[in-house]
């Protein structure tokens, strides 16, 4: 009686294991070119699409760049009402510096967050380098990071 009741337990418990194995966070994706680059001194253009398959409630986007990349966009801070329709940023990105830049956003929905981002490569040398690598076998891009506890 006793191992039947250890089965029953496991199989309760792998159950539960396995009927929750969704990615953590707020379900939410950017849409936007995987690489980004540009040529110092140029600017681009960029339409971004935050997508999720929730249609009410508030999206919260908060923008971060990275030193020496600039946007002109309208602000840092975005709230969308998704019954109104689909969360879109647009902006202009420019460069003070070459090199590899990241474009971070922290997005909320509810009380679920999830961090977003791209690489932005800047400058010739940057782009030749980026023309003869490949993109990463398992499709994870790594990003430079920073963390911020607020008590």
């Amino acid at each position: 009686m006793f191992t039947l009741r250890l089965l029953l337990l496991c199989a309760l418990v792998n159950s539960a294991v396995a009927a929750d194995t969704r990615k953590p966070g707020a379900d939410v994706t950017l849409v936007a070119p995987e690489i980004i680059s540009m040529a110092l001194g140029e600017s681009r253009k960029l339409n971004l699409k935050f997508v999720t398959p929730k249609r009410e409630g508030i999206l919260v986007v908060d923008m971060k760049l990275s030193e020496g990349l600039n946007a002109n966009a309208a602000s840092t801070h975005y709230e969308f009402d998704l019954a109104k329709g689909p969360a879109t940023v647009e902006l202009e990105l420019s460069a003070t510096s070459e090199g590899r830049h990241s474009l971070s956003f922290m997005v909320t929905l509810g009380d679920q967050w999830r961090v977003l981002g791209r690489s932005v490569y800047v400058g010739t040398k940057e782009q030749q380098l980026l023309q003869k690598s490949k993109a990463p076998s398992n499709g994870v891009v790594s990003m430079p990071a920073e963390e911020h506890i607020s008590r």
